[in-house]
């Protein structure tokens, strides 16, 4: 996998893709360099008009002629007034949606990709990528191209004109302009690295905002919130001392450019003042000169600028294509209709990027209709072990096996709809009770709903609610219990109906009476199917048809919890650890 300093490209390359994956928009593109071309056009004419005002009306004292060329003038800043309020229209409307298409692109792909690239990035430089990243694609797809051709357009009229009306001040004139060609080269290049790192560093700043929020029970009841704080102000220093840098190269690129043309104007004016006293040269003429040189200035200034931003927006749209181009979670593989829920892990061994081994050598066989429990102290590599069965991580040497078939030749898409996951800390959507129920199954009735809830203790709760179904979980679902959180994890799986059934940990928060209840759900709703849980709670465990006990990473007993108890010491302390805690 590349990293982001591997990926890097041109801008001239970035840009280049972005418009090609946009292309859908080329005639609306060529509407808006008609109207580009046209209001150029019309602004570039205003100072021959200036000038024939000058040498033709008010020295000539030619009022017919005066009022003739003032309504032109009127004329041509209102086409062109109006032209600029369509054109605004159409790239506002362009820009838009190529902003929607990219973002839509952006969170699909963060939903294909695997666990292990969440392991490695921040949340919040991801957020910051997709929020503070994004919005440089309206720029790039409806207004830079444009912008830029309008003044460069602009540049050739002025020189055009400016070489026509006298060409000794336009040679003169001419020689300063390589040099701030290459000034603005020269800062472009500096600006788009520096904006990189500035956009590093205000990634920063998200995950610490997001962790903060995220964690402000602990941090309130820890009274850590000037830890907290001083963090946050860190990475907010390196942001302002970075967007400074930033600030300094952008006025070093303005102040090189504006001494060039500054220069120019002083020796045009100089030069043409003298060429208007011996009379070979008029003052209409002089004025319209400087006017494009001006103008020659101004659309050089703005090109550069653009130039700058183009950089800026480039070091932007290339962290987005980096999120794109990682490497997605495969939809090929074989697609079973069903599971008997045979799973077989042989030789298998794993450990997480950048760290020690975590699995050594795991090996075990679940048959189809069977519970399985895996036991072992925390930190042993139960949960990871979940992991690899739903396929999140690819194992380091060894296979896994579902009805025969290998892990990796399966679709993962379709091997996860068909297993049902219960976790310690179920995910609900900031939604409605009815809403995070039917992501499993979207046609399910209310009376489906409220059977399901019934089940597991729920259901008249819910029917006392003022909302009933209709009530808000809150964000994570933590306008529940951690109880109520369980038993809905627990009811939107019985919704689901799936093959495989695992929990982690699915009655952590609940009493020893609703356990019982959830023991007897487990025998009776989920019968004829294949269970695998995690449990510190070893009573969860006793019928389990097969006991899997994991130390430090590798299996050290397996058999029944009658076989156990009686052959593994380390099995029975786990148990006598349990039964002490409550004598």
């Amino acid at each position: 996998m590349k990293t982001e300093q591997q990926h890097s490209h041109k801008a001239s390359q970035i840009l280049w893709r972005l418009l090609k994956e946009n292309r859908k928009f080329v005639s609306w593109w060529f509407v808006l360099l008609v109207f580009t071309l046209v209001t150029t056009l019309l602004i570039s004419s205003i100072p021959l008009v200036v000038k024939e005002i000058i040498d033709q009306a008010l020295l000539k004292n030619n009022t017919a002629l005066l009022f003739q060329l003032l309504c032109l003038l009127f004329s041509i800043y209102l086409v062109h007034i109006l032209l600029e309020g369509v054109k605004t229209y159409i790239q506002t409307l362009v820009g838009q949606r190529a902003v929607a298409i990219f973002r839509l692109r952006l969170f699909r792909k963060i939903l294909s990709l695997p666990a292990a690239f969440y392991d490695r990035h921040p949340t919040g430089d991801i957020l910051n990528r997709m929020e503070g990243d994004i919005n440089v694609v309206d720029f790039l797809t409806s207004r830079l191209l444009f912008l830029s051709f309008s003044q460069i357009m602009m540049m050739m009229y002025s020189l055009g004109m400016m070489a026509y009306l006298d060409w000794r001040l336009f040679l003169v004139s001419a020689v300063l302009f390589p040099t701030v060609y290459a000034v603005q080269m020269y800062f472009g290049k500096k600006i788009k690295q520096k904006t990189l790192q500035l956009r590093t560093f205000a990634s920063g700043i998200f995950t610490a905002t997001q962790e903060s929020i995220i964690g402000i029970r602990f941090i309130q009841e820890m009274g850590r919130r000037l830890f907290v704080g001083t963090r946050y102000i860190k990475s907010l220093r390196s942001v302002i001392r970075q967007q400074l840098h930033l600030a300094r190269f952008s006025v070093f690129a303005s102040a090189a450019m504006s001494g060039n043309v500054i220069f120019m104007l002083l020796i045009s004016y100089g030069l043409g003042g003298y060429f208007v006293t011996q009379d070979l040269l008029t003052l209409g003429t002089l004025i319209a000169f400087n006017t494009y040189i001006e103008k020659l200035y101004s659309s050089l200034t703005v090109a550069s600028t653009y130039w700058i931003e183009m950089q800026r927006a480039a070091a932007s749209v290339e962290r987005l294509y980096w999120l794109l181009d990682q490497p997605s979670l495969s939809r090929d593989g074989q697609r079973l209709e069903r599971l008997q829920g045979h799973i077989v892990f042989r030789d298998v061994s794993f450990h997480y990027e950048g760290k020690q081994q975590t699995l050594e050598d795991i090996t075990f066989d679940i048959q189809p209709a069977t519970t399985t429990a895996i036991v072992g102290a925390s930190g042993s590599g139960k949960s990871t072990l979940l992991s690899l069965i739903m396929g999140h991580y690819p194992v380091a040497k060894g296979n896994i096996f579902i009805d025969g078939i290998p892990l990796s030749s399966l679709s993962l898409t379709s091997l996860r709809k068909k297993i049902g996951v219960v976790s310690q800390q179920p995910f609900f959507f900031l939604a409605t009770i009815r809403e995070n129920l039917q992501l499993v199954k979207r046609e399910a009735t209310d009376e489906e709903l409220y059977e399901v809830l019934e089940e597991v203790g729920l259901g008249g709760w819910v029917k006392e609610l003022p909302n009933g179904l209709d009530t808000m979980v809150g964000e994570r679902g933590l306008q529940l219990s951690g109880g109520q959180r369980q038993k809905l994890a627990l009811s939107r799986v019985i919704l689901q109906n799936p093959d495989i059934i695992i929990l982690d940990e699915a009655t952590a928060f609940l009493d020893n009476l609703s356990e019982e209840q959830i023991k007897r759900l487990l025998r009776s709703r989920f019968f004829g199917k294949t269970i695998v849980m995690v449990a510190h709670r070893l009573s969860m465990v006793r019928e389990a048809d097969q006991v899997i006990m994991i130390e430090n990473g590798r299996i050290c007993a397996q058999g029944t919890h009658e076989y156990l108890f009686a052959t593994s010491l380390s099995y029975q302390a786990l148990w006598k650890d349990e039964v002490s805690a409550f004598t």
